[in-house]
């Protein structure tokens, strides 16, 4: 998925096995041992109310010079 503001571009890439075909093996391999690490994460979005969580790598581009971005919370 991919959303662009006129100066930077984010893609969102689901870190599981669904959805997309799986990547070269050295990537697959760097993405599953991510995905392994980042498990016991999971516990806090089961406390948000969210029944199947899953990992997003997400990744900014700059689609100009000096583009920026804020982030929020």
């Amino acid at each position: 998925m991919r959303f662009t503001t006129g100066t930077v571009e984010i893609q969102f890439l689901p870190l599981d096995e669904t959805g997309h075909p799986p990547p070269r093996t050295d990537t697959y391999r760097s993405l599953t041992q991510l995905i392994i690490s980042r498990r016991t994460t999971y516990p806090a979005a089961t406390r948000a109310g969210m029944d199947q969580p899953t990992l997003v790598l997400v990744t900014f581009y700059g689609l100009v010079p000096q583009a920026r971005f804020t982030r929020r919370t």
